[in-house]
């Protein structure tokens, strides 16, 4: 797709500051999935063992939950090839998606279990990463007619 490819800085084929900087948020939302997010009696847990103390009390209905959870980290590299291939839309969509998910089980970690960093983490993290994402998807207009530019600065031409 012609409108897909990031020309980058000064047409380099360096993927642009921002897709940069979501790719750098996706890792630490990322990273943050095994930071401690709730404490259970003396024990800190982490994002996996939510899901693995939720099954062995026997709560099947997480099970669906838990291998997506557990699969969700593979997006961060498949976004990371998108974007080196050329694919920023399709970058962009999936950091959209890790971004939005980290952000969103964060949050409700948050809001049932307490302050622990990882939760806090992957929620700012998710956060700006799907922000920063969504910058992606559009070049920022800039005042004159005709023209665009994308985030790095460099002209655009549909």
């Amino acid at each position: 797709m012609q409108g897909d490819r990031d020309e980058g800085s000064a047409g380099s084929g360096f993927p642009g500051p921002v897709a940069v900087a979501a790719a750098l948020a996706g890792a630490t939302a990322v990273g943050a999935m095994w930071g401690p997010w709730f404490r259970s009696g003396s024990a800190d847990r982490n994002s996996f063992g939510v899901f693995r103390a939720a099954q062995a009390l026997g709560i099947e209905w997480v099970t669906p939950f838990r291998l997506a959870w557990f699969l969700l980290p593979v997006l961060l590299p498949l976004a990371v090839a998108l974007l080196v291939f050329g694919a920023r839309r399709w970058s962009a969509a999936v950091l959209v998606l890790l971004g939005l998910v980290l952000a969103v089980m964060g949050g409700l970690s948050l809001a049932g279990f307490g302050l622990l960093w990882g939760g806090v983490a992957a929620t700012v993290a998710g956060t700006c990463t799907t922000l920063l994402a969504l910058a992606m998807f559009r070049p920022v207009r800039v005042a004159r007619v005709g023209t665009s530019r994308d985030l790095a600065g460099e002209p655009r031409h549909f």
